[in-house]
Formats: structure tokens, sequence, C-alpha cells
């Protein structure tokens, strides 16, 4: 496959990797060792099948009768976009609140003073301490100005 190929191209070269599996046993995903199933040409039939089902054989589908490598930009749709309100937050909070709205928990999110990661500017914020449940957190937090 090159820069230049198509959905029709992958459709081949698809096909062409699942005829080529049939008989090897493939790995475990989960574990990474020999799975003890091998790869049969049923499989490769239904690879064969799902490629068909979503037409990636098809001639000039998703374009390709537009060049692959054309530098012209794309015609940008609709009118031109007003902002009515943008802020980066690399400036503080300035006039932002944050507070706990639901559900109730034993933190509140706080403004960090520690510098961001890979040394991005701006703020963040995060509670004070480490949840040690297992159950996942949902965060309901709100910052309203």
């Amino acid at each position: 496959m090159t820069v230049a190929s198509d959905f029709e191209d992958a459709y081949y070269a698809l096909n062409q990797a699942a005829m080529d599996l049939v008989g090897t046993d493939q790995n475990d995903p989960r574990t990474g060792l020999p799975s003890g199933v091998p790869f049969t040409a049923s499989d490769a039939q239904q690879v064969d099948k799902a490629l068909l089902a979503v037409e990636m054989n098809t001639e000039g589908a998703c374009g390709a009768t537009v060049a692959v490598l054309d530098s012209t930009p794309p015609v940008l749709c609709g009118p031109p976009r007003t902002i009515i309100f943008a802020d980066d937050f690399e400036g503080g909070l300035n006039g932002w609140t944050v507070s706990n709205t639901s559900p109730p928990t034993s933190y509140d999110w706080l403004q960090t003073t520690d510098p961001l990661p890979f040394g991005r500017p701006g703020t963040a914020c995060s509670w004070p301490t480490p949840r040690s449940e297992t159950a996942p957190v949902r965060m309901n937090q709100a910052c309203t100005i």
C-alpha cells in the first residue's frame, strides 16, 4: 500500500493477508500466547464478506476520482463561524469558580499550583487527594462564570 492507495487497493490487500493467514495459529490478543485455534478458509471468507458489506471493493469509493495528493485546500462549508466566547485558561481561572455539583463527594475541585505536564502553559483543577475506591468516578464538576 502506498499514499496513493485507495479503499479498493485495501480490499485486495486485506483479502490477500487473510488468505496468507489460513492454516496459521494466531496469538491470543489477551495473553500473547498461541491460541490453539487455526485461522481457516472460512475465516478468510468472513473477512471478504465484511469488506464487501462496506463496499471497499467499489471502484471510485470515497473520492478516488479526486487526486489523493491534491494540494488544493478544500472548499469551506457554510458561513464563517462567529465565536461567542472563548477561554484557553492559560492566564488562570479569570473569574471562573470551581464547585462540586453532583453527586455529593468527600472532595472538592481545587486550582492546582503544580506545573502542567510537558511544560504546557495554563491552569488546571484537580481534587487534592487520590481516590482509593475501585468504582468508576463520575465527575460532574462545574466551572461557572
